[in-house]
């Protein structure tokens, strides 16, 4: 925990008491980039508190009384006062009471709940950032505990996608986490003519490193599964912070072990199976892949991206979508948008295109495409 000097913490670090009469704020110190999260605070005193994420950025001004949710770096449930710039209006809280605070990374999402009440989403379209912290601020001789899941929640998320905060690895386990970095660290600097280039796992230890988690060909899309869970921001890289706090993270024990490694990229992908998951994924791979500075993709990459995440098996118009852009159209790349899109418009006609509105707000792509399709019924 990061705090205040008038922050008391319990011997677990888990019980903080503001001592002194200022707003003052702790903030823990895991941090995540992607994915779904979720921890749960116990109000043991009555009083102001502000409770929710905050940046690295994140600055308090106790003497000011600005704390968490007070700035462009942080946001939280102010269960007092209600304020801070919150979508849904909350209820108030009081002693005894267990917040839950849900985050949804890749959706850009909050939720707050009371008591296992969802309050309503809170903030949406905030910044990530290099990561966000849980962060709570206190009024003077306010108490609260946290839990990070290592035991039961009260109140657990309803939906069991949210992953808990707690590392369930010990410090030994770590080692051997930091101990595998080094190993494929070493492969990729081995054969990098510049040598040394930073803490990070890249091309021959990158690839791999993706064959010992089981992925065995250039379409598979196993490699871009791991940067997506881990967190990663540069293409085909990890590095040591993404790869020791994602996998610590997620609990994945089973990778530090001999044969540990064979078909966790298979695991990874049975874990985004469902569409809202399967959804976060896909939007991650455009920016992963599109080159820095750029806002579009090629065609015959995005054509090549799309088939490696498997959507010939998933609309029967993949193939007249494919002769379509490879013959009949002058489009050359694909925008965020566009490629966004693209998710929603193959789930709305997986038979036919009848109920199509071109007025809608569909990419003009997707209105040309309609209208070659009708030209060239069958």
């Amino acid at each position: 925990m990061e705090k205040n000097s008038r922050i008391e913490l319990s011997a677990d670090g888990l019980t903080a008491k503001n001592a002194g009469t200022n707003f003052e704020s702790v903030r823990c110190n895991v941090k995540v980039k992607s994915g779904k999260w979720y921890y749960e605070i116990k109000l043991i005193t009555n009083g102001l508190f502000q409770i929710g994420w905050c940046t690295t950025a994140f600055t308090p001004d106790a003497a000011a009384g600005n704390g968490v949710g007070d700035d462009s770096n942080s946001w939280a449930y102010d269960g007092s006062r209600q304020r801070n710039g919150m979508l849904a209006r909350p209820t108030t809280a009081s002693t005894g009471d267990y917040i839950g605070v849900a985050i949804d990374l890749d959706a850009k999402k909050m939720d707050f709940y009371r008591n296992g009440h969802n309050m309503g989403t809170a903030y949406d379209n905030f910044s990530v950032g290099d990561g966000l912290y849980p962060a709570v601020t206190l009024s003077g001789g306010q108490q609260c505990s946290f839990n990070f899941g290592k035991t039961p929640f009260a109140y657990p998320h309803p939906s069991s996608d949210y992953k808990v905060l707690h590392c369930f690895l010990s410090e030994a386990e770590v080692e051997k986490l930091n101990q595998l970095f080094n190993k494929y660290k070493a492969m990729g600097v081995q054969l990098s003519e510049s040598g040394e280039t930073g803490d990070i796992i890249k091309g021959a230890g990158f690839l791999q490193y993706g064959q010992d988690l089981g992925v065995v060909e250039d379409t598979d899309p196993g490699l871009m599964l791991l940067a997506f869970k881990l967190g990663a921001e540069a293409q085909w890289e990890f590095s040591r912070e993404e790869f020791i706090n994602g996998w610590t993270a997620f609990g994945r024990v089973l990778v530090l072990h001999h044969g540990g490694h064979e078909g966790e990229a298979r695991r990874v992908a049975a874990e985004i199976k469902n569409d809202d998951s399967f959804r976060a994924f896909y939007y991650f791979v455009f920016d992963y892949l599109r080159e820095a500075n750029k806002v579009i993709l090629l065609m015959e990459e995005a054509l090549t991206v799309w088939e490696m995440l498997g959507f010939p098996n998933k609309w029967q118009y993949w193939g007249k979508w494919t002769d379509f852009l490879k013959n009949h159209t002058s489009a050359r790349s694909v925008s965020k948008d566009t490629w966004r899109q693209f998710f929603d418009f193959y789930r709305a006609h997986p038979t036919g295109f009848d109920a199509y509105d071109e007025d809608s707000s569909w990419p003009i792509l997707f209105d040309e495409f309609v209208e070659w399709m009708n030209a060239n019924k069958d």
